[in-house]
């Protein structure tokens, strides 16, 4: 390397260059470099990458090629920390020997290369410096953002479960309550999705977008299949291993969500066009607006994970009035949707899977006739 790098100086001078070189290796997580300590030698990268790092902050990574560690050239000292970036090699060249090997006048052309180097190296440290510090400003602006975000969907999230639970205190019936709760979360829908207009990211950033809707359909079809199967065999199986459930139909069509009540036909109606609106506000707010706001709040490999766990809770809760039962049923699916969004970018799958196995198990199967209070 010293000979591609000290191109220009003749090759007596290189040779002595060469004499007080030597190679040197670091583990990963070592550094090459401290900060404020005085050197007298410095380093020409060989293999690897090196992380610099001022007062804790990270300024970039030189390469293969780049030389670290001139400032001891001066005899200052260490302006920045070097860490190395898995395993590296370098060329330390000893400054001491150098300049009792060199005369005055070849060292002063010695000190000119590597002045060119450090120029190059310099520009390329700044231009790094300035994309770290806009996209920090980036990061804390989507942080600032989002957590405000959180806070007014937390806040809708209680008038709503509060509403909800008055309802089930003053025992109005299913009906009843579907009119009161539509509005209201529809309420929180609408605001929901004013407030994803106003932040600035665009609205595929919270699943509202067509793109490559067919495929999200037809996946979500046969990832909804199971669920169906799962809730069939979980009503099989309670029917004959539960006394207090071994009278009821495996099927048992019904416009009711609740066991025992008997609705009209414009009731049931009612009933399933609510939760054909419900399905998708609540696929907006859960999925789009707490999930997608949670994965850019947060860092970390397992920060979709952690977005799924934590935005599902609210989910099962509002089913609270219901049953423990649904609760924890519910959580799980939310789970299941959760994920189906963020695999596929898109509340199209997960609304329709959703709406689908709501059908199925409270109008069709009656799971309601074992989950439902």
């Amino acid at each position: 390397m010293t000979n591609s790098v000290f191109t220009s100086l003749p090759n007596e001078v290189v040779e002595k260059i060469e004499a007080s070189t030597k190679t040197r290796d670091f583990a990963d997580g070592q550094f090459l470099l401290v900060e404020n300590e005085i050197g007298t030698t410095f380093f020409m990268i060989e293999e690897g990458s090196v992380e610099i790092i001022k007062d804790q902050v990270s300024l970039g990574t030189l390469q293969k090629g780049d030389i670290l560690g001139e400032s001891a050239l001066a005899g200052k000292k260490r302006n920045a920390s070097a860490r190395a970036k898995g395993a590296v090699r370098v060329l330390e060249i000893n400054l001491l020997a150098l300049r009792k090997s060199l005369t005055l006048s070849e060292f002063t052309s010695f000190k000119n290369v590597i002045l060119e180097k450090e120029i190059d190296k310099m520009t390329t440290v700044n231009q790094l410096a300035t994309l770290s510090l806009k996209q920090n400003f980036e990061d804390l602006k989507t942080k600032e953002n989002m957590a405000t975000f959180l806070i007014y969907i937390l806040a809708f999230i209680f008038i709503y479960v509060f509403v909800i639970q008055a309802v089930t205190v003053f025992k109005l019936n299913i009906v009843s309550s579907s009119i009161i709760s539509i509005p209201i979360l529809f309420l929180l829908g609408s605001a929901m999705y004013l407030m994803m207009k106003r932040s600035g990211y665009p609205l595929a950033t919270y699943g509202l977008t067509l793109k490559g809707w067919k495929n999200s359909l037809m996946e979500s079809f046969f990832f909804t299949i199971p669920i169906l199967v799962f809730l069939v065999i979980l009503k099989w199986v309670l029917i004959h291993t539960v006394q207090r459930f071994s009278h009821l139909e495996l099927f048992h069509v019904s416009p009711a969500l609740q066991p025992g009540q008997h609705v009209s036909h414009i009731e049931g109606a009612i009933l399933v066009m609510a939760y054909a609106l419900f399905v998708p506000v609540q696929e907006l707010v859960f999925r789009g607006a707490i999930q997608s706001s949670l994965q850019q709040f947060l860092s970390g490999k397992k920060r979709h994970s952690f977005a799924i766990f934590v935005s599902n809770i609210p989910f099962a809760m509002i089913h609270f009035h219901l049953s423990l039962m649904l609760v924890i049923l519910v959580y799980f699916m939310g789970a299941y949707w959760g994920w189906m969004y963020g695999r596929q970018k898109t509340l199209v799958g997960a609304i329709f899977s959703h709406f689908i196995v709501g059908l199925f198990g409270f109008f069709i199967l009656g799971i309601q006739d074992i989950l439902v209070k």
